[in-house]
């Protein structure tokens, strides 16, 4: 039964029903892209234009966990696309020469643009663009309550997740 609203807005949409369900995963690279710098995303598509998807990874603030969307208007083959989400950045604690640092774990949004290259073989590239908030703000603290020097408050302060979204993944699915 679950099956029937996905097969009627898949027909209403005009996308090939033999696409859907799909399942895709990839490896994943970038600036505050979902799964940071280094990770794994994977999508599930109900629906040749809809996919829902879960991106893991290590960013410069951590462990990175981001639940997302996309939307595909034109279909998934080789077309632009929509992207949504939210992620979990979970911080730590560092020691950075003198400084014993905790970073707050970090919760943002994003929205951004990209498009997909799909190829031979069920292989795909993914290109993104777009922008991230951080949902708070003083997110980092010296543990010893030194003060930091300008150089490494700077450091910390554009690490910190959120502005620009960049991203490349390339999978299979």
């Amino acid at each position: 039964m679950y099956y029937v609203l996905p097969m009627i807005l898949t027909v209403v949409s005009g996308a090939e029903v033999s696409k859907v369900p799909h399942l895709d995963v990839g490896f994943s690279t970038g600036w505050n892209s979902p799964a940071g710098i280094a990770g794994m995303q994977a999508e599930y598509r109900p629906l040749e234009i809809l996919g829902t998807g879960l991106g893991v990874g290590k960013g410069v603030w951590g462990w990175r966990i981001t639940p997302q969307a996309s939307f595909y208007p034109l279909g998934v083959d080789s077309a632009l696309f929509l992207n949504a989400g939210a992620a979990i950045n979970l911080g730590g604690v560092e020691e950075s020469g003198e400084y014993r640092i905790e970073r707050s774990t970090i919760p943002t949004v994003h929205a951004s643009v990209g498009l997909r290259l799909s190829s031979f073989a069920n292989s795909y590239l993914n290109l993104m663009a777009g922008y991230s908030l951080a949902l708070t703000k003083d997110n980092y603290r010296e543990q010893n309550q030194k003060t930091l020097d300008g150089l490494t408050a700077g450091v910390y302060d554009a690490a910190q997740p959120g502005g620009v979204v960049l991203g490349l993944t390339g999978g299979f699915g």
